[in-house]
């Protein structure tokens, strides 16, 4: 399950970048119902804009593309980081002990994420996007079947993320 939703958010990453390249970057902030709340930084979360998202995500899935796995120095993918201008995850890897990481590569967009993925884009059929507040919701299946329930969670919830995302940021950090 977990392998599945990492997956798809690799997916919605590649597909923002097909569609609007550096500028188009994705931020996952948290767990929200059974999904993930994100936003397109730099970019209105509009219905137009999930809507093209979401059919790049179905072509990419359609097209069956394999998921690369590579094995690299933490020196050097922390070097690749900055050379793109990713720096949340250039701290992140900075205090990885490991001197080695994992990142997986989607027809030519690479990614740094912790744990397995699916073996290629064909198995990634069931998600759906939703707009929700400031961003929008990535739903996975809610169990381990095809079904992607209708999007319910706590306003309390939200607003208390939101809160701590706001705090972390005062504080310098948000990642």
């Amino acid at each position: 399950k977990r392998a599945y939703r990492r997956s798809v958010t690799l997916l919605m990453q590649k597909a923002a970048y097909n569609l609007w390249g550096k500028q188009g970057k994705v931020r996952v902030h948290h767990s929200l119902g059974h999904g993930v709340f994100c936003n397109l930084e730099e970019m209105e979360d509009n219905k137009v804009n999930l809507l093209l998202l979401k059919e790049e995500m179905l072509r990419l899935v359609e097209r069956d593309i394999s998921i690369q796995k590579e094995n690299v120095s933490r020196d050097y993918a922390i070097q690749m980081f900055s050379d793109f201008g990713l720096y949340d995850k250039v701290g992140m890897l900075q205090y990885r002990r490991s001197s080695r990481v994992n990142l997986y590569s989607l027809d030519g967009f690479v990614d740094y994420h912790f744990g397995f993925m699916a073996p290629s884009t064909g198995f990634l059929k069931w998600f759906d996007l939703e707009l929700y507040e400031d961003g929008f919701v990535l739903l996975f299946p809610a169990n381990n079947g095809n079904v992607i329930e209708p999007f319910t969670t706590s306003e309390k919830l939200f607003r208390t993320l939101q809160e701590s995302k706001q705090w972390s940021k005062m504080l310098g950090v948000g990642t």
